[in-house]
């Protein structure tokens, strides 16, 4: 009987590379450990006999820091309206950036796929981060950098969820976390309301319309999990800040629309998030809250009760470190 032995990794975040250019988007900077590892199992595969598959498990691809365009200049800080394109040739404009950035990663998958014997082949479970893994165009540029084209295509697949076989259930998982970050259909995460685009949940909206530009002032973001989690910690340490990310995170949230006097809320249990969202639009209101955020103990207080309602309301219910921060009984800096 053949031995095989699978290997699940996943959250690569593979951007449009050339970090060392001035990239500082770019999550991925471990190509050549990454070739020398599966330098190494090509290696263990023929001496002992071994089939293997390697199953991405989402976030292969850091869409979301990539530019639907032509060219790609490192160091230019592009827009929001560059990254949030989601139509078929848009995401082929993006994964063309990442393969070119990526050479070295799409060379060593394609060394690895096999025929064999020993058979090794490569599946690839899309994330919220990399939906557009959806397209078939996109799966074409890929088999094409990896060379699993004509008879060697069967080595390269894209399951529409998740892999389910051989006694193993290997999904990304963002359908059951958050619901900031889960569609509506994510076999087929179409756009019901634009056709040709796929759905942008909140989640991937404030990371094109905030936080790619926020990386760039603050590289350490990017390390801090989960979402919320930066935004408490960042009412003590960078209030300017804490105050743009909530509101943005508020403002792309289901449920809350804009009219002719502010925000509001169409559902009954995200009115505090609309209430919230209406007093931080103002530039001078934010300039009083933010004082008051730093000298009013009460008042303080009570600004982390309403935002742990808002966020909660909103999909985003995760706590910090203590309950107690978010109910406004603790400083964070004491946590």
């Amino acid at each position: 009987m053949t031995t095989k032995a699978k290997f699940i990794i996943s959250d690569t975040h593979l951007g449009a590379g050339r970090y060392d250019a001035g990239n500082v988007l770019e999550d991925f900077i471990s190509d050549t450990d990454f070739e020398r590892w599966l330098r190494a199992l090509v290696a263990e595969s023929e001496r002992d006999g071994v089939e293997m598959e390697l199953i991405i498990n989402g976030d292969f691809i850091e869409m979301l820091q990539v530019p639907a365009l032509s060219s790609f200049d490192p160091t230019v800080d592009y827009p929001p309206d560059a990254y949030a394109p989601t139509r078929e040739d848009a995401a082929v404009l993006k994964m063309c950036h990442v393969i070119a950035g990526h050479r070295t990663v799409f060379n060593a998958l394609g060394a690895f796929i096999s025929p064999g014997p020993p058979r090794r082949s490569v599946t690839i479970n899309k994330g919220n981060h990399d939906p557009e893994l959806y397209w078939p165009a996109v799966q074409d540029a890929i088999r094409q950098a990896v060379g699993a084209t004509d008879a060697r295509a069967e080595l390269l697949t894209f399951p529409a969820v998740a892999v389910q076989r051989e006694g193993i259930y290997v999904e990304h998982g963002n359908q059951y976390a958050e619901s900031y970050n889960r569609y509506r259909n994510f076999a087929e995460p179409l756009d019901p309301e634009h056709p040709g685009e796929l759905e942008r949940v909140p989640g991937s909206r404030f990371v094109y319309e905030c936080f790619n530009s926020l990386e760039r002032e603050r590289p350490w973001i990017d390390g801090v999990s989960p979402m919320t989690a930066l935004i408490w910690y960042a009412l003590r340490f960078d209030m300017p800040f804490a105050l743009h990310a909530l509101e943005v995170l508020l403002r792309s949230a289901p449920g809350i629309v804009i009219g002719e006097m502010g925000f509001r809320s169409v559902l009954p249990d995200q009115a505090v998030a609309a209430e919230l969202l209406n007093e931080m639009t103002a530039p001078e209101r934010k300039v009083e809250m933010t004082r008051r955020l730093e000298t009013d103990d009460a008042f303080r207080a009570s600004f982390y009760r309403r935002a742990g309602v808002a966020l909660e309301a909103v999909g985003l219910g995760e706590q910090p470190a203590s309950r107690a921060l978010s109910e406004g009984r603790v400083d964070p800096l004491q946590i």
